[in-house]
């Protein structure tokens, strides 16, 4: 059985600090039951888009993680992490 792991100084990271504080409990929410959803389904962090709202998330909260960079989307420049697939979220 998998685990998602969460350190305990998160919410103090300067990324999610950089989430607007209106909406940073919202994105968390999001980032925390797709990050869980991944683990159970075991996808290795990629999150269908549908799987946001399916979750309980909004779209919005999905941009404001990847502005943030706490996610990416397909055709990022990342080279330390591989590219989702299009219409998903790593």
């Amino acid at each position: 059985m998998p685990w998602f792991k969460v350190d305990d100084t998160f919410p103090s990271h300067p990324k999610v600090r950089s989430i607007p504080r209106k909406a940073r409990m919202a994105a968390l929410g999001v980032w925390l039951a797709c990050g869980t959803w991944s683990s159970h389904h075991l996808t290795d962090g990629a999150i269908p888009r549908d799987v946001v709202e399916d979750e309980g998330g909004r779209q919005v909260d999905a941009k404001a993680l990847v502005v943030a960079r706490l996610w990416h989307e397909s055709g990022h420049e990342c080279p330390s992490c591989p590219q989702p697939e299009p219409g998903e979220y790593l």
